[in-house]
């Protein structure tokens, strides 16, 4: 899935920098993760407040 249609489906889009949409907004998203370990090329890393640290 593009990144653009990833934002668009989730709504966000008006939190994201316009700029960076245009530059951006074609990149492929392969899979979403939570563990920064786990991250690869093609991979959108979700930060996600933390119970003990954020």
């Amino acid at each position: 899935m593009q990144l653009a249609d990833l934002l668009a489906s989730a709504g966000v889009t008006n939190h994201v920098n316009a700029r960076a949409m245009a530059d951006g907004g074609a990149i492929e998203v392969l899979a979403v993760t939570e563990d920064s370990r786990a991250v690869a090329p093609g991979t959108l890393f979700a930060a996600l407040p933390g119970t003990r640290v954020d």
